[in-house]
């Protein structure tokens, strides 16, 4: 009660407040002030200090004054040693959250506020190494997680959080405030609070996939904001490498130029945290899986101001002075995607500058046709993996092709690799599109590639030469007959001698088959290989060279290979032929009509026949709705003749399955 209390204490504590409130000058002086009449009378002086306070739970807006006052009673409450009550160890930062706690469950909208302001802004000041009464923490969350935190009003709902921010507890992992900010953080509908949420929730592993979920808000602030949380809290060692393939490739594709910026500030910290080497960073980033991503990450190094050049410049200068000598391991993937990059990266630059001449890898290394050629050939033989020399392919398209001799040279190596059983699709595709800037015109480039689909049929050819095939095949049947002969006197003999004698037999005709049989399997592997590299070699000239369909050397392509592909029992090899056929179709009528018939039966019989997996009907419809296109339905009717309709509605069942 007021009359009650020493008329010093009620006539100081509002004076002192109402200076606190005009300025933060006056707080050092005004704490010192509530310490001196605190002494006097705790008891009095706590029940006249919450009077006071608690006329603030009736301001209606959140205005600069209020907050400076209650920043000033903060800082008294945190500094004090005194309790609230003379009779009571109960210290007064806690007395504070008690007395505002209850005040947390009206129905009114601004005490609920306040008290979750106030209660929020005495949880922060909490010295880091006290604890919370398990109690009071208990019933803190209680009414923080299941009232405050999803209460209607936004500024409500972070105040709560910032409340539950001090209460979560890492290590164990029943803590109740991990899963309300979880969700909040994927389900809440307001910007504030999902910032909010970043700002305080603890990095964990249940933390860290949402936390990365939120670089592709739908909010620009808080996507900006989660590059901050990450750079600031989350150590690169922290993430999997896929999650830090998710966050670059989030962050330097963003349409937002701030979000852009905070994910370079991010690229900027882990490099550091790498020594500034980046074949270090793309380490982390497994750049054979995330080959688009890392590149990206590349430009950005090389393009963001505010990143050190020198090195990147440092590490080409080395690897330079490395190709001169002979090297003894093969160059790594990290270092060959940042070369290529790199040079890339200097030639667009010079071409942006207004260079009239267009630049080319030249400009920036002094690397020739004939030496790169020659570190292919070093790499294939040192055992480089098909990832480096992809990217060694891709610089290649940077290279001064005027050189004749080294086109020559070149050309052979790409032939070579195109040949070549190992070498991977994707590096075939790569092969054939250097060559065919080594090979601008359309025919000399078609020779050169029909060349190349003969040259990889005659280890086939050399196989089936003189019947070498079926002559191996009868052998093994005589074998096999006699074997089963001999097997079924085995079984009928009863002396120990005969049997012996028997068996030793069985062994003989075993091993003069298993050499034949070898030679059979050897044939098998070849066949498939032969017909699936022409096949793919074939398809990526009908997509570079569109003429190229006419030409009288294809006709017999068409007539051997592809027939004998669409005959092949093994889907990938039906799949390669079917992706050929719409080039064909589009050049003729004729040859249109020719093979609707077997996107037909493919259409209206894969439930029934194995070997039409989805990708080879998926490859048949993606040619039927070519050929449609380039005909359009009435044509295609006409064509199809009574099989039209039956067609149609193969088309349909299948895209409704």
């Amino acid at each position: 009660r007021r009359q009650d209390m020493p008329g010093k204490v009620v006539i100081s504590i509002p004076h002192i407040f109402d200076r606190a409130q005009r300025s933060k000058a006056n707080h050092q002086k005004g704490i010192s002030g509530l310490l001196k009449l605190q002494k006097l009378d705790p008891s009095q002086f706590t029940n006249e200090f919450m009077y006071e306070l608690k006329r603030v739970l009736s301001v209606k807006r959140k205005e600069s004054c209020v907050e400076r006052f209650l920043e000033f009673v903060v800082s008294f409450a945190a500094h004090t040693p005194i309790p609230a009550q003379s009779d009571d160890d109960q210290p007064f930062i806690t007395f504070l959250i008690e007395s505002f706690l209850p005040l947390c469950k009206t129905s009114n909208a601004y005490v609920k506020f306040w008290s979750c302001y106030i209660i929020a802004a005495l949880l922060a000041q909490f010295p880091e190494d006290s604890e919370l009464d398990e109690d009071l923490s208990a019933r803190l969350m209680t009414v923080m997680i299941n009232e405050r935190a999803f209460d209607t009003a936004v500024r409500t709902r972070v105040e709560a959080i910032k409340a539950l921010g001090r209460l979560q507890d890492s290590s164990d992992p029943k803590c109740p405030v991990m899963p309300a900010f979880l969700l909040l953080l994927v389900h809440d509908q307001n910007t504030s609070v999902r910032k909010v949420i970043l700002e305080t929730i603890n990095i964990t592993k249940a933390s860290i996939d949402p936390i990365i979920g939120r670089t592709r808000d739908v909010s620009k602030e808080v996507r900006r904001y989660a590059f901050e949380i990450l750079a600031l809290k989350v150590d690169i060692q922290m993430l999997k490498p896929e999650q830090r393939v998710q966050i670059l490739d989030a962050g330097l594709n963003d349409r937002e130029s701030a979000v852009r910026e905070e994910c370079y500030k991010l690229l900027q910290n882990w490099l550091q945290f790498c020594a500034s080497d980046p074949i270090k960073l793309l380490k982390y980033l497994r750049v054979e899986t995330y080959e688009k991503v890392c590149v990206d990450a590349v430009r950005a190094m090389l393009f963001y101001r505010h990143i050190n050049q020198k090195p990147h410049h440092e590490i080409i200068d080395a690897l330079e002075d490395k190709l001169s000598m002979e090297l003894q391991e093969p160059l790594s993937n990290e270092l060959c995607l940042f070369w290529r990059v790199f040079i890339e990266e200097q030639i667009q630059a010079a071409i942006e500058n207004g260079h009239s001449d267009e630049p080319s890898v030249q400009s920036f290394t002094d690397l020739e046709i004939t030496q790169f050629c020659l570190l292919i050939k070093s790499q294939i033989q040192l055992g480089a993996s098909d990832f480096s020399l992809l990217q060694l392919l891709k610089l290649a398209q940077s290279l001064d092709l005027t050189d004749e001799a080294g086109r020559r040279m070149l050309s052979l190596l790409l032939s070579d690799l195109i040949v070549s059983p190992e070498s991977s699709s994707e590096m075939l595709l790569q092969t054939l599109d250097l060559l065919r800037l080594v090979h601008p015109q359309d025919t000399e480039f078609i020779e050169v590639v029909i060349n190349n689909i003969r040259t990889i049929g005659v280890p086939l050819a050399q196989f089936r030469a003189g019947d070498k095939i079926k002559l191996i095949e009868e052998h093994l049947e005589g074998l096999q007959t006699k074997l089963n002969e001999v097997g079924q006197k085995y079984k009928a003999e009863k002396d120990k001698e005969q049997r012996k004698q028997l068996k030793t037999i069985i062994r003989q005709i075993q091993d003069e088959a298993a050499p034949l049989e070898e030679q059979l399997e050897i044939y098998d592997s070849l066949h498939q290989y032969v017909i699936s590299r022409s096949l793919e070699t074939l398809c990526f000239l009908f997509e570079r060279c569109s003429v190229s369909v006419r030409h009288p050397d294809v006709k017999e392509l068409e007539e051997g290979l592809l027939v004998e592909a669409i005959e092949h029992q093994e889907p990938e090899i039906l799949k390669a032929a079917i992706d050929c056929i719409p080039h064909l179709a589009i050049e003729s009528k004729e040859r249109c009509q020719k093979y609707l018939p077997l996107f037909l039966h493919i259409l209206t019989t894969y439930e029934e026949n194995e070997i039409f997996n989805d990708l080879v009907v998926s490859a048949s419809l993606r040619g039927f709705f070519d050929v449609c296109t380039w005909y359009g339905l009435a044509t295609l009717k006409e064509l199809c003749g009574d099989s039209f309709n039956e067609l149609m509605e193969s088309v349909m069942e299948f895209l409704e399955y």
